[in-house]
C-alpha cells in the first residue's frame, strides 16, 4: 500500500470572543508539521455488495502510543490531491485521526453514484448511504491502528446529508455527528427547489458539473435569458431528465425526502448552519426540528451563525459583504463549539453543558444560548401592507386603497442581485435591495423609523391576498432591514410557486382576477432591527435567475415553449378583510434579558 505524508499548520489560538489573531491562510500553512506528525494512507474499503470505496486516512505518527478518536467525512467531491479537504484541517491540530472517503460511484470509488439515493425502509435489504457508512466504520475500527474505537461523522451540504444518514441506525462505534447544512428535501427546499420553484442559478451549473459538463458564463442574467425555456436543456444526464419529469412532489421526491427517516437517527447530533446560506438553510432547520421531535434522550443541538454556505468552516466569519459581525464568528464556533462537542464524544472529555441552541443574533452582533429554539416567550405579530407603501403592525380599520399592482414580464424578470455574474455570490442574502425598489414590478412597504429595537426570532410567515390576470404566478417576498444610511439589507426572502399554494403535490390554477390567499413560511431569523432603522417588505413575481421564470400560464413549466411565457398584471390587496403581510415572532427584552 502506497503511503505518504503531507503538510499541515496549527492555527494560532485566540483568547476571548472577538479577539482572535488573524488565522494563517492556506498558502501560509507550515506543511512540515503534517509531514512530521501525520501519515497519509489510502485504502479501498469493501462494502457488503462488493463495491470498493476509495478511503484516505490521516494518522498521527506517534506509533499508536495515544489512542485517538476518528472523524469521517464522506463526499461526492473527491478526496484526491496532496492536501486534505479544507473542512478537515481543523481536526489535525486537535490530534484526531481523520478520514475522507469518495462515496460510491464518484472519483476513486466503485459502484453506481445516485443523486440523493433513497434510504432503505426498515427491514429492506440492499445498500444506501447509511449501510455504506456502517461498513466503512466497521472496517476503520478494525483496521486503523491508534484508534480508540470512537468515530464522529462530519459533513457540510451534500456531505452533510451523508453524515446525517450515517447517523441513522449507526454502527455502535459512531458516537456523534456534526451535520452542517445538509441536503434534506430537494423539492420543498435546499438548492434544487424552493416551494416547487426551480433554483436555476444554483442547480443547473451544479448538476452540469456533477455530470462532467461544466457551464461557463460571465453574464448570468443574459445567459439564462438566452437559454430560454428550461425544457431547452437536454442531454445533461439521467438525473436532470428525472428532475424535468417530476414537476410536482410525487413518489420520486418523497422517497428522497430524508425527513421521512429522521426517527432512525441513533447518535448525538449537532446541526450547524448559516443565517445567510443561499443553498441549504432549509435543510439545516428541517433536520434539527425533525430530529428534535424524535430524538428522545439523545443530545440534539443547533448552531446558527451569520454565515453564507460553508462560512462556518472557511474564513473567520467577521463580515459578509457590507455587513460586519463584530468578531471572528467562524473561528469562535470551530474552537469553542465544534471541537468541544467532538472531544466530548470521541475523547470522553468534559465539555460542560452544550446549549440546546447556540445562535448568533444579527443586528446587535452577539451569540445567544437558549434552552429551546425558537426561544420561549415570543409573541407573533403581523406587519401589514398599507396604501402608500406603508408597513404597519396595525391592520386596516376602514377603507383605503384596496390593492397595489404591477406588470410581471417574463422577458424582463427582476434580478436577484444588481449585477448577475457567473453564479450566486456568497453575500447576496445580505445584499442591498435599493436596485429592486426602483423597478416598477416590485412593490415596497416600509414602517416608520423605529423608536425602539425590535427583536425577531424564529420563522417568518407570509400571508398574502393576491390576484393575477394569468393562471399561475410566483410570489417572492423579501424582509429587509433599512439602515439610517439608506442601505436596504436583505434579511430573509423566498418564493412560492403559486400553483402549489395548496400543497407541493397538488397543482391548482388561479382564476384570473380572483382574490386568492397565498401563505407560506420562510426560514427562521435571529435579528434585531435597531432603533433608527426601518423594516421593509418587498413583493415581486420573479427573482431571476436564482429561480426559473414562471410562464404565468398554468402548465408543466419544465416542458413549456418559448411562446407560452406571458405578461400578467399582479395585484397585492390590503383592504379591510383582505389584508396582506408577513408575521414574525417578536421577543421582549424582559424575556431575553439585555
Amino acid at each position: 500500500m502506497k503511503r505518504w505524508v503531507i503538510g499541515w499548520v496549527c492555527m494560532m489560538a485566540s483568547v476571548g470572543w472577538g479577539q482572535a489573531t488573524r488565522p494563517m491562510e492556506v498558502g501560509e500553512m507550515d506543511r512540515g508539521y503534517l509531514r512530521e506528525h501525520f501519515e497519509k494512507r489510502e485504502y479501498r474499503v469493501g462494502m457488503r455488495d462488493g463495491a470498493g470505496l476509495h478511503t484516505v486516512v490521516y494518522v498521527p505518527r506517534d506509533g499508536g502510543n495515544q489512542k485517538r478518536g476518528m472523524i469521517l467525512l464522506r463526499t461526492p467531491y473527491g478526496v484526491g490531491g496532496e492536501d486534505p479537504k479544507y473542512e478537515m484541517r481543523w481536526f489535525g491540530r486537535e490530534g484526531f485521526i481523520f478520514v475522507m472517503q469518495d462515496v460510491r460511484g464518484r472519483n476513486g470509488s466503485e459502484g453506481e453514484f445516485v443523486h440523493v439515493r433513497p434510504m432503505l425502509r426498515q427491514g429492506e435489504k440492499g445498500i444506501d448511504e447509511s449501510t455504506d457508512a456502517w461498513d466503512t466504520v466497521d472496517w476503520l475500527v478494525k483496521n486503523v491502528q491508534g484508534s480508540n474505537g470512537r468515530v464522529g461523522l462530519v459533513g457540510s451540504s451534500y456531505p452533510g446529508m451523508y453524515a446525517l444518514e450515517g447517523g441513522m441506525n449507526a454502527h455502535p462505534a459512531v458516537k456523534c455527528a456534526v451535520v452542517q447544512a445538509p441536503v434534506i428535501d430537494w423539492f420543498a427546499g435546499d438548492d434544487l427547489h424552493h416551494n416547487g420553484a426551480f433554483c436555476l442559478a444554483q442547480s443547473y451549473p451544479f448538476l452540469a458539473m456533477m455530470a462532467g459538463k461544466p457551464v461557463t458564463m460571465e453574464d448570468g442574467y443574459g445567459y439564462y435569458l438566452k437559454l430560454g425555456a428550461i425544457g431547452n436543456v437536454t442531454g445533461l444526464d439521467q438525473f436532470w431528465d428525472q428532475v424535468m419529469g417530476h414537476g410536482v412532489e410525487d413518489a420520486f421526491w418523497k422517497e428522497r425526502d430524508v425527513r421521512e427517516h429522521l426517527g432512525e437517527v441513533s447518535v448525538p447530533m449537532m446541526t450547524v448552519g448559516g443565517w445567510f446560506d443561499a443553498e441549504d438553510l432549509f435543510g439545516t432547520l428541517a433536520a434539527y426540528r425533525g430530529v428534535e421531535k424524535v430524538s428522545g434522550p439523545r443530545e440534539n443541538v443547533l448552531v446558527m451563525g451569520p454565515w453564507s454556505h460553508g462560512g462556518w468552516m472557511r474564513g473567520d466569519g467577521e463580515e459578509l459583504g457590507e455587513v460586519k459581525f463584530g468578531g471572528k464568528t467562524a473561528e469562535w464556533y470551530r474552537r469553542e463549539v465544534e471541537i468541544e462537542f467532538l472531544k466530548k464524544y470521541l475523547n470522553g472529555e468534559d465539555a460542560g453543558k452544550i446549549a440546546e441552541a447556540t445562535v448568533f443574533e444579527t443586528g446587535v452582533n452577539r451569540w445567544r444560548r437558549f434552552a429551546t429554539w425558537p426561544p420561549e416567550g415570543g409573541v407573533e405579530r403581523e406587519m401589514y401592507s398599507r396604501s402608500g407603501g406603508r408597513l404597519s403592525f396595525e391592520p386596516v380599520e376602514k377603507g383605503e386603497g384596496e390593492f397595489d399592482e404591477y406588470v410581471s414580464d417574463p422577458a424582463r424578470p427582476v434580478p436577484f442581485v444588481e449585477k448577475v455574474g457567473k453564479g450566486v455570490p456568497a453575500e447576496f442574502m445580505v445584499g442591498d435591495q435599493r436596485f429592486a425598489e426602483s423597478r416598477g414590478d416590485v412593490l415596497g412597504y416600509k414602517t416608520e423609523t423605529l423608536a425602539e429595537d425590535v427583536r425577531v426570532m424564529g420563522p417568518v410567515g407570509v400571508d398574502l391576498r393576491v390576484s393575477t390576470s394569468g393562471t399561475d404566478a410566483d410570489w417572492v417576498v423579501k424582509v429587509i432591514d433599512v439602515w439610517p444610511s439608506g442601505y436596504e439589507q436583505l434579511l430573509r426572502g423566498d418564493v412560492m410557486r403559486g400553483k402549489f399554494r395548496e400543497g407541493l403535490g397538488k397543482e391548482v390554477a388561479f382564476e384570473p382576477g380572483k382574490v386568492t390567499e397565498v401563505k407560506f413560511e420562510m426560514a427562521d431569523v435571529c435579528h434585531t432591527f435597531l432603533r433608527g432603522h426601518r423594516v421593509m417588505v418587498q413583493v415581486q413575481s420573479s427573482w431571476f435567475p436564482l429561480f426559473d421564470r414562471n410562464p404565468q400560464v398554468f402548465c408543466d413549466i419544465y416542458h413549456v415553449r418559448e411562446g407560452d411565457y406571458q405578461k400578467a398584471v399582479e395585484r397585492v390587496y390590503h383592504g379591510v378583510g383582505e389584508e396582506s403581510g408577513v408575521w414574525v415572532r417578536v421577543m421582549s427584552g424582559d424575556v431575553l434579558g439585555k
